[in-house]
């Protein structure tokens, strides 16, 4: 099992971080949870060279060619993830269509964002901070946020990827003719 836990524009308060990350331990230290059944076909697709066997290296070669929205849309798994693209300041969330790999995060004033892929992770940062809010990433759904100078992040956009009962934009490992 991994475990996603990140925290964005909030002052750093070693104790209650670490209340917050030691809810998580158990799932280990990785910043995705994804089991993308089509790695080998989107190498051949893409002509993607990976550097290891691990099924989510195809996440970085997709974001690295095709932005934040060619993401998630092309992964065929069960999934949840942060990326924090340090050059261009991003962080990009995303959730699988049917919300099978849970994520949830915390926004709120100043460009406070904490991500975690179990809510009772976040549950003491949210202590005393009203304005705060903790909800899910919703399935299907990738979100786009902009770091500034100060760490803290800023929603930029949140797109739906994947309406159940859509054609995915993957390709099927099953023709249409059977």
């Amino acid at each position: 099992m991994c475990g996603i836990w990140a925290v964005f524009g909030v002052q750093v308060d070693p104790g209650k971080h670490h209340q917050t990350v030691v809810k998580i331990t158990h799932r280990g230290p990785d910043a995705w949870r994804t089991e993308c059944d089509n790695r080998l076909k989107l190498r051949n697709e893409f002509g993607f060279e990976y550097e290891s066997k691990c099924d989510v290296e195809c996440i970085l070669h997709l974001y690295e060619k095709n932005g934040a929205d060619g993401t998630a849309k092309f992964l065929d798994g069960v999934f949840a993830f942060c990326l924090v693209d340090t050059l261009n300041r991003r962080v990009i969330l995303a959730r699988d269509p049917f919300g099978v790999r849970p994520l949830f995060r915390i926004t709120g004033p100043e460009g406070v964002l904490a991500v975690c892929s179990e809510a009772k992770g976040l549950i003491a940062l949210m202590k005393g901070q009203e304005e705060w809010r903790m909800d899910p990433v919703l399935p299907g759904y990738f979100e786009e946020y902009e770091l500034n100078s100060e760490g803290g992040a800023a929603l930029i956009r949140k797109e739906q990827f994947y309406v159940i009962g859509d054609k995915p934009q993957y390709s099927l490992a099953v023709s249409e003719e059977g």
